[in-house]
């Protein structure tokens, strides 16, 4: 049987199709809920109007807001206990089957919100289906997947990409999910309506087992690719088992180390772009640092991100904006009267806005300005727009506003590819699961605390002053704006770390020096200096396939070394 070459194409009508269904069902999922606490509040499911005195419809909403809070509990806590053994399952069995699970889990969520609607059971029954939900990974998960796929596709492809095309992988990743924002919600809304919400949610659940299909049966698996990398790539069985020993905290610890801004970025940097004999000594002399301490290489420092504030400032971010959604829906409803059209509509014109930053930003900064869009630099931009948007609709408080503000907040979601691509090219291509199962933990626990917080700010003060909760999401936003503010920093271009395989480096004796995963450098060497560069080669000592110097590979073939934990080479 032939096996299909794995494309980046096939991965983007899964993705889509997911978020189709995801966004579509949330809001009819939300307004479902207040129908059914109104009925136990009230007797009846329908919001008459706001002055009816039979029904206290704040405490209808604040209790969508607590249940809300349970929800999101429910399914955060188990996502990230399952994260870990997630991204071992994509190393062991490949991208796809930990994506289908994580369908599977959702589609079954939809089946039980089709029986409760159906039944008219409890709402609470909500919070065990966030519990399967989340047991088989949900989102997160599945967007560990597809991120992961990208990054094998940009690792095997590599010469063949230029820095624009990298990074618009993960924006055309995050495009598919701003474009199910766009679709979804309104689609959602409008069947949500004809339908009724048990036909909906059925409907939602069908989609998800033919999604699971799809991945099955046409998008071809990726991990194969890392095998003909050089070296192995670190994937396959080997490497799952060294993950399986990952506990929740190692594998997010990732996420929290301080890096160089590529894996490709090296001590030899400043060799790639000038052939000089001056260059060539500097090459060597930054492969003879590799093994010192970082006090003893100040001298090959280069630009670095302090991931751990940049980890922080993520999970403010993704906690904040999750939230802040859940409140304008619940808030809307209450104040401005929106049924599940009307908050499809709006959320779809989000969804539109930010297809048009994901798209069009990164090739419209590169025509006008001629170079590369900095991700730290965009990042930014997208946590003050996220701190605008809701201080804005906080004090202005109209639907016209909202709608205004729209474009605003859409540099937040075109800023969220930056993110992965700067996860993705701080690591090697061994540890692209183990950093993306990392990002879903990132992504998963700001369930735990956000809801807590935001939905109880507004269930205390939704008689009062329910604007509060939007000026909590900015004061947070603000925060992680700071956090980003300080994030760039130097570091080594090579930091061995315990925790990490032994990488392999590649050497030949033209002076050509690539560490393999951890980074990658061409540092020829003119003919004056090829004495030296042979000098270097002398220290190190080949492997068994190598038994005698003598024995080494011709110039201009490469020989492989091991570097072991603690920087020596062997």
């Amino acid at each position: 049987m032939v096996r299909r070459k794995p494309k980046v194409l096939y991965l983007y009508p899964a993705l889509l199709l997911y978020s189709v269904t995801l966004f579509a069902s949330f809001a009819p999922r939300t307004i479902l809920t207040v129908n059914l606490l109104r009925l136990r509040i009230c007797g009846h499911e329908d919001q008459l109007n706001h002055d009816n005195e039979q029904c206290d419809e704040d405490k209808v909403s604040s209790s969508a807001a607590f249940l809300s809070t349970l929800t999101g509990l429910a399914s955060a806590i188990p996502q990230i206990l399952v994260a870990g053994p997630m991204g071992s399952l994509a190393n062991r069995h490949g991208r796809r089957i930990p994506a289908i699970l994580a369908v599977v889990g959702t589609a079954l969520y939809a089946g039980l919100v089709a029986m409760v609607a159906r039944f008219k059971l409890n709402p609470e029954w909500l919070i065990a289906g966030s519990l399967v939900e989340g047991a088989t990974g949900s989102f997160t998960s599945f967007l560990m997947c597809t991120s992961t796929y990208v990054a094998d596709l940009n690792t095997f492809e590599d010469g063949q990409l230029s820095e624009t095309q990298r990074g618009e992988r993960f924006s055309f990743l995050e495009a598919m999910l701003s474009i199910g924002v766009l679709l979804g919600p309104i689609c959602g809304g409008y069947a949500s309506e004809l339908t009724g919400y048990y036909h909906f949610f059925l409907l939602i659940a069908a989609l998800g087992f033919l999604l699971c299909a799809y991945l099955f049966f046409i998008v071809p698996e990726t991990l194969h690719l890392l095998e003909k990398l050089p070296g192995g790539g670190g994937g396959g069985a080997a490497q799952s088992e060294y993950l399986l020993r990952d506990n929740a905290l190692a594998v997010v610890g990732l996420a929290f180390k301080t890096r160089p801004l590529s894996a490709a970025t090296t001590a030899v940097s400043a060799a790639s772009s000038t052939s000089t004999p001056a260059a060539s000594n500097d090459a060597l002399n930054g492969a003879s640092t590799l093994t010192k301490p970082l006090t003893e290489a100040a001298d090959t420092r280069v630009p670095g991100v302090h991931l751990a504030r940049v980890s922080v400032a993520f999970m403010l971010l993704f906690g904040a904006s999750n939230s802040g959604g859940s409140l304008l829906i619940l808030y809307s409803e209450r104040f401005w009267g929106w049924g599940s059209v009307q908050i499809g509509t709006f959320v779809s014109f989000m969804g539109g806005m930010g297809t048009l930053q994901l798209l069009g930003t990164r090739r419209a900064y590169k025509l006008l300005t001629g170079e590369y869009l900095p991700d730290l630099s965009f990042m930014r931009v997208g946590a003050a727009s996220a701190v605008l948007f809701n201080l804005f609709f906080a004090l202005l408080d109209s639907p016209t506003a909202a709608y205004a503000l729209v474009p605003l907040v859409s540099f937040q979601f075109g800023a969220t590819p930056s993110y992965r691509k700067l996860y993705s090219e701080a690591f090697p291509p061994e540890d692209q699961s183990r950093i993306f199962a990392a990002v879903s933990m990132l992504e998963s626990a700001p369930w735990l605390i956000a809801p807590l917080v935001y939905n109880q700010i507004y269930a205390l003060t939704v008689k009062s002053a329910p604007n509060v909760a939007f000026f909590s999401v900015a004061f947070t936003a603000f925060i992680a704006l700071a956090l980003l503010s300080t994030s760039l920093t130097t570091t080594s271009p090579f930091e061995p770390d315990a925790s990490d395989e032994p990488t392999g480096l590649l050497v030949t004796p033209e002076g050509l020096l690539a560490v393999e995963g951890s980074m990658q450098t061409a540092a020829t060497g003119a003919s004056s200096d090829r004495a030296e560069t042979q000098s270097f080669l002398d220290t190190l000592e080949w492997e068994t396939d190598f038994p005698s110097k003598r024995d080494a590979p011709a110039p201009g073939k490469p020989a492989h070394m091991s570097a072991g934990a603690n920087g020596s080479f062997v």
